[in-house]
């Protein structure tokens, strides 16, 4: 019976959310960043706008891993074969709704190791799939 009420205090607790959604604009631009945090499935989607015309629309969805965590930020990591994009998420505004919060973009080429950093104002919802 103590095993039985472990377990479930455990899975209730694992339940409070199971995906957060992020959504992000750059400032004086169109381009659009959306962050699926899902455990292990978890997502970045970027865009350069939905109001372009289908051939000039630039996108990309990737997988996103967790790179680090502490009380300041959270960092997730998508990674191809030219490029290197971290998420950094201060870490008060995992796991939470939140209207308004400032997220960073680091776009870093591998050919040559330049990296972009890029700003975003976001706000998260909170989702039971």
């Amino acid at each position: 019976m103590k095993a039985m009420i472990t377990l479930l205090v455990l899975l209730s607790s694992q339940a409070a959310f199971s995906r957060q959604y992020i959504q992000c604009g750059e400032a004086d631009s169109w381009n659009r960043m959306v962050v699926n945090l899902n455990n292990t499935q978890s997502t970045l989607f970027m865009t350069n706008g939905v109001h372009l015309p289908d051939e000039d629309r630039i996108s990309q969805l990737r997988d996103l891993s967790p790179v680090s965590s502490d009380e300041f930020s959270t960092i997730y990591q998508a990674e191809d074969e030219n490029t290197i994009e971290r998420v950094i998420i201060p870490s008060e505004f995992i796991g939470v709704y939140a209207n308004s919060f400032y997220t960073v973009l680091e776009i870093t080429k591998k050919s040559n190791g330049y990296t972009a950093t890029i700003e975003y104002s976001c706000f998260s919802a909170l989702y039971e799939d």
